[in-house]
């Protein structure tokens, strides 16, 4: 969950989600192939972002955006005096000021990394509003994890170039070998075509979904299953406890498994060979928690219509 800033005349935060963001862009990515429209996307990574932010920077922010005047100095008092000492063969090093950056693993970290950036998109006068449809550029961003969208080359070296700029003022300086883009066009790649700064990707993990050169879920249902599996194997001796109540496993399949599997599955769009794959992942895992069944001779395979009714009894 991330903060949503926005400033037009009175302060208004909302709260998006990571699944908000995949959706977008795999509407993007969809309506590019749709109406053969290329798009370039660019998954920017800045050198630890949280650190570097110039303190300085951020209090004339927090003044520009018009935050209250209280909140300034209680955000100037969290930052005041903050030391780092390093323990190492028991013995602690002298302490030493940190000068920038925002607190490690303070909630209120996140909040101000955003305002910074809300600052940074706004002096580069890039678009950060409806979607792509009818605009030359598109800018996504959900905490440090920035996407920019740009229908040709031209405009998206330019909006690089102005975020760079912007960026560097606050402190913030992209990183070239953790930045990557893709290009969403149904043209196959050209030979001996200029270069951008940064290496070009047939697939990418952005906010934990995978996007890929063409819009194809299946990639993502098979990584997504893949992580279900080995959350699985690790609960496997509790899968088959039977001095666990079946209750307890199937709530826990349901809290954790199943979360895993269908991580920001809002955003798929299923065929049904997909929906048939998943459903069949997931009959295998109930069997080993609901077991086979008892007869008068022997144990039997329950059939796909018993798990189905023990789910809904579950």
């Amino acid at each position: 969950m991330c903060l949503d800033v926005s400033f037009s005349g009175a302060c208004e935060m909302t709260w998006i989600f990571a699944e908000d963001q995949i959706f977008t862009l795999r509407e993007i990515q969809a309506e590019s192939f749709e109406y053969g429209k290329p798009t370039v996307a660019l998954f920017v990574d800045y050198q630890q972002a949280y650190d570097k932010v110039q303190r300085r920077e951020l209090y004339k922010i927090l003044e520009e955006l018009e935050i209250n005047k209280k909140l300034r100095s209680m955000i100037r008092l969290t930052l005041q005096k903050t030391e780092n000492r390093v323990k190492l063969n028991n013995r602690m090093s002298e302490e030493s000021e940190v000068r920038n950056g925002v607190r490690q693993g303070d909630p209120l970290s996140s909040v101000l990394f955003s305002l910074v950036l809300e600052k940074v998109i706004r002096d580069a006068k890039i678009n950060r509003s409806g979607l792509l449809y009818y605009k030359r550029h598109q800018f996504l961003a959900f905490a440090d994890d920035l996407v920019i969208l740009a229908r040709n080359k031209k405009e998206f070296k330019e909006i690089i170039k102005r975020l760079e700029e912007q960026s560097v003022k606050r402190g913030l300086c992209i990183n070239e070998i953790k930045t990557k883009y893709m290009e969403w066009t149904e043209e196959e790649y050209q030979e001996g075509r200029e270069k951008y700064e940064f290496e070009e990707v047939e697939q990418f993990t952005c906010l934990g979904s995978i996007f890929s050169r063409k819009p194809n879920i299946g990639e993502e249902i098979e990584a997504r299953i893949m992580a279900g599996n080995k959350y699985v194997a690790g609960l496997r001796r509790i899968l088959r406890n039977k001095n666990i109540s079946r209750q307890t496993r199937f709530r826990l399949y349901k809290a954790v498994i199943r979360q895993i599997a269908t991580y920001a599955s809002e955003t798929w769009a299923l065929n049904k060979t997909e929906q048939i794959r998943l459903e069949v992942w997931e009959r295998k895992i109930l069997r080993k928690i609901f077991g086979g069944k008892r007869t008068e001779e022997e144990w039997i395979r329950r059939t796909n219509k018993e798990i189905k009714n023990l789910y809904g009894e579950g």
